[in-house]
């Protein structure tokens, strides 16, 4: 998926490809006991990585700046969340 590909040829066909990159390797697994409702990877999920504080970094009490980025496969990101209790406290 990130790697660079050229196109030689384009098979239509009536069915869903059986190959692994589309049943095993780009699968998204909603449950992570089995593969029940697995899906492969069409459009990346909503991710995101935080920059700043560095992880693990320790802040003295106060005002601190976070700066992050995040990005989706499809749509625009319109809303953004931070926790800093797991999401405990809603």
């Amino acid at each position: 998926m990130a790697s660079v590909k050229w196109i030689k040829q384009i098979s239509v066909i009536d069915s869903n490809f059986k190959g692994p990159f589309q049943t095993i390797d780009y699968v998204y697994y909603p449950d992570k006991e089995n593969n029940k409702d697995a899906y492969p990877v069409t459009t990346i999920n909503v991710n995101s990585t935080i920059q700043k504080p560095l992880d693990k970094e320790n802040l003295n009490n106060g005002k601190h700046l976070i700066k992050g980025i995040p990005w989706t496969g499809k749509g625009f990101i319109t809303k953004l969340e931070i926790s800093i209790d797991g999401g405990l406290l809603g």
